[in-house]
């Protein structure tokens, strides 16, 4: 196994079923879905499947549950702006449309 050698801070936003909101953020050299299954294992089965947003990357990914992937448009919009050089009409129809979300 490969020697962890990087700092990340996680965050958490999530509501509870009386609408109350709770926010919590860990700064270590875990990745976000290791601090997302230390959550979400005492969560209650009985809840519905949690909506969870990140970037594409597979080690933010939750592994102790099953959930809705949400992957996050900031991240793929930046994506389409580095290929803006090779695919500019393209690119730019795509930039417009995330204008309108």
């Amino acid at each position: 196994m490969r020697t962890r050698t990087g700092v990340y801070t996680s965050g958490v936003i999530a509501t509870t079923q009386n609408g109350q909101a709770i926010v919590l953020f860990e700064t270590n050299i875990g990745h976000a879905g290791e601090f997302i299954d230390s959550i979400l294992h005492k969560r209650a089965k009985a809840c519905d499947k949690p909506i969870i947003m990140s970037d594409a990357l597979t080690r933010n990914r939750p592994s102790q549950c099953e959930w809705i992937v949400s992957l996050c448009n900031s991240h793929t919009r930046q994506q389409f702006v580095h290929v803006i050089s090779h695919f500019p009409d393209e690119v730019e129809h795509v930039l417009n449309r995330y204008e309108e979300i």
